[in-house]
């Protein structure tokens, strides 16, 4: 029971704070970085680093150069009993940063996690928050793409087992 003015805006100071932690904190963290490679040349390399990480392709648009990966996840377990399934997405996009082909690019890669659980209405897909592992994939995305031209595939190419 609240007995004073004093002990109520404590409360609701508590409940505020509570509440702008929780939004201030994102499921799916995005990070932008500038490549020093081409745009064409950095969406290459991470489609072949995605590829290389046992990632599946989802979506790809290779003209506006966006790639969504998917890597199921059969080690970490959920305590829900309805869950049957959990899996890692990496959303990679490149934009040009100048007038020419040729200039840097901006990289932006989000990590997240989804898990599929089966409700009444049958099977439903859940954001959770991005795992540990797909944070560090994303971070290694990042690191080898963005400046440093080793493992850089030709521009608008696609490896090998890319639809």
């Amino acid at each position: 029971m609240i007995d004073s003015p004093a002990m109520y805006r404590s409360l609701v100071l508590a409940a505020a704070a509570a509440a702008l932690v929780a939004c201030a904190t994102s499921l799916w963290p995005t990070k932008k970085v500038t490549a020093t490679a081409p745009a064409d040349d950095a969406f290459g390399c991470a489609v072949t680093q995605g590829l290389g990480m046992r990632y599946k392709i989802t979506r790809v648009d290779s003209s506006a150069r966006q790639v969504d990966l998917r890597r199921t996840d059969k080690v970490t377990q959920s305590p829900d009993l309805d869950e049957y399934g959990r899996w890692d997405v990496l959303s990679v996009r490149t934009q040009s940063q100048g007038p020419d082909k040729l200039s840097h690019s901006m990289l932006i890669v989000q990590a997240g996690s989804v898990s599929k659980h089966m409700t009444r209405r049958g099977p439903t897909d859940v954001d959770e928050y991005a795992s540990p592992r797909a944070k560090a994939d994303a971070d290694s995305i990042i690191i080898r793409c963005a400046n440093s031209p080793q493992g850089t595939a030709p521009a608008n190419s696609l490896p090998a087992g890319a639809p």
